[in-house]
């Protein structure tokens, strides 16, 4: 089977790995037959870094199917509802 590793790196890079796995592969097979972790050593699963198979959540472990695409996601930098708190301060009118 095929599938897509996708990976944006914090400086803006995108790269994206197809690569040929036997049936009844997972994540991390996926993960480890690609160059990705050679080309991108902060990616740590350890510290934060997720995975997702078409956005959906997803870990080492979870089977995928051909034509997949495996996206790894960095960790967030701030809490979203943070975030958005901030925003909403600082526009005009809003307390």
């Amino acid at each position: 089977m095929r599938v897509q590793i996708v990976y944006a790196d914090p400086d803006g890079r995108i790269h994206c790995y197809g690569i040929e796995l036997p049936a009844g592969s997972r994540c991390g097979d996926a993960i480890n037959a690609s160059r990705v972790l050679l080309e991108c050593p902060e990616i740590r699963f350890d510290a934060g870094y997720g995975l997702a198979v078409f956005g959906r959540p997803a870990d080492l472990t979870s089977k995928i199917n051909d034509d997949d695409r495996i996206e790894i996601l960095r960790p967030l930098v701030r809490d979203p509802k943070d975030a958005r708190r901030v925003r909403a301060r600082s526009t005009p009118g809003r307390r």
